[in-house]
């Protein structure tokens, strides 16, 4: 927490200083409003990834099958970003909310159900994760290298 502290009042002093000199600059204040929009939105992808993908919640199994592949992860439930871990066995993608959520919850999708998955692009142009279509849902999960799963997935 004290290793964040640093660089975010760092980066609020730049942000203020370029905002107050480029944007009188401009003096236009629909230019003014796009570049502020773009900014905020761009450090709230960076945040939100980072956030929503923390190591730092343990989630533990009841199996004993290999595991292919794990990462933190969300998976999106009615709006809800639901933190916790994803997990890749030979037979299916696996996620398990940890104790920290409202919406707990676990999620099992055989492999042989899953007819697509794609890279999920956020507005459709930030890779945040991928999404899992099967026969009767579809699914968005956010992860870290999401590229790496999709890879996972087809092997």
């Amino acid at each position: 927490m004290m290793r964040l502290i640093i660089p975010t009042v760092l980066f609020i002093i730049l942000f203020f200083v370029l905002s107050h000199y480029v944007l009188n600059w401009i003096n236009n204040t629909i230019i003014e409003d796009l570049i502020l929009s773009i900014v905020v939105g761009i450090i709230w992808i960076i945040s939100m990834k980072k956030t929503m993908t923390s190591k730092r919640f343990d989630v533990k199994l009841d199996t004993e099958k290999e595991i292919i592949k794990q990462q933190g992860a969300n998976h999106f439930k009615k709006m809800e970003g639901v933190g916790g871990k994803l997990f890749l066995f030979r037979d299916s993608l696996f996620f398990k909310s940890h104790k920290y959520n409202i919406q707990k919850h676990s999620l099992t999708i055989p492999i042989n159900e899953i007819k697509s998955y794609d890279i999920y692009k956020l507005f459709g142009v930030f890779p945040l994760g991928f999404k899992v279509n099967t026969l009767n849902s579809k699914e968005i999960f956010i992860v870290e290298k999401p590229k790496e799963w999709i890879q996972a997935l087809k092997a």
